[in-house]
């Protein structure tokens, strides 16, 4: 999507919800606009949230640290 220089940056607007659907657990939802481009998307997956946020941003994604607490 980009190829910016690492430390260039990149601007997002990003809202997120709680979505209940009887009888599914209540999920987080996102939708994620990357300024420069105007690029939008919706995720239902944080993941897929920051693999979007990286390709815009011309970087890896980022992954869970073996310290991560999650």
């Amino acid at each position: 999507m980009s190829s910016r220089a690492p430390g260039e940056g990149a601007s997002f607007v990003m809202r997120l919800w709680l979505e209940s659907r009887e009888p599914q657990p209540t999920e987080w939802r996102w939708h994620v606009t990357h300024i420069q481009s105007g690029s939008e998307k919706y995720f239902r997956s944080l993941d897929d949230v920051m693999e979007f946020v990286a390709a815009c941003a011309g970087a890896p994604a980022p992954s869970a640290s073996p310290n991560d607490p999650r």
